[in-house]
């Protein structure tokens, strides 16, 4: 008789920020379909192929995971800004043609704005502080090589925060009466 070699199979290797991107992909495909109160952290593991506690154990809470998710996004739209042309034409252009390509941030939003119900979102002071910051960079470069100069007074930072901010609502199609709804 001959005898059977068991094979042994080598254990994979485990690789934390692999299984991060797999739990990150995995989350961001049920966050935007769901949205953050429709996903289930069970279903992200499912997805993601890992268990819930691997999934606790890189994240935290299940707000921490989608804060992540957000940061990335945002993070990501910052190039975007960066990347827009100096003039208005052609940045009204590349806003109209790039904003509606990342399908899933826009879902993301459309999903915030559905569940918040006019409370704040999730992180909501900071990606307006990210976006703000980014938005002035941007701004200051442009300003740079004019005749403007590129530092802001105060009380036009704050017309130009209420200038983007009303832009802002009324890209999202909402409406308002009082500059105190814009907050």
């Amino acid at each position: 008789m001959a005898r059977q070699r068991a094979t042994r199979l080598e254990p994979q290797s485990r690789d934390l920020n692999r299984t991060r991107e797999k739990i990150l992909a995995a989350a961001l495909t049920e966050f935007s379909a769901k949205g953050f109160a429709g996903a289930r952290v069970d279903a992200i593991a499912r997805r993601a192929r890992v268990n819930k506690r691997m999934l606790y154990y890189c994240f935290g809470a299940k707000q921490d995971l989608y804060r992540e998710i957000l940061r990335r996004k945002i993070a990501d739209r910052a190039g975007f800004i960066e990347s827009t042309p100096d003039d208005f034409a052609g940045a009204l252009a590349h806003i109209y043609l790039s904003g509606g390509t990342d399908i899933e941030f826009i879902r993301l939003m459309e999903w915030e704005a559905i569940e918040s119900g006019g409370r704040k979102c999730i992180a909501e002071d900071e990606r307006r502080a990210r976006e703000r910051e980014n938005f002035l960079r941007w701004l200051g470069e442009r300003l740079a090589g004019s005749a403007v100069s590129p530092v802001v007074p105060v009380r036009s930072r704050s017309r130009l925060n209420t200038t983007v901010r009303i832009g802002a609502a009324v890209h999202r199609g909402r409406s308002f009466n009082k500059p105190s709804q814009l907050q």
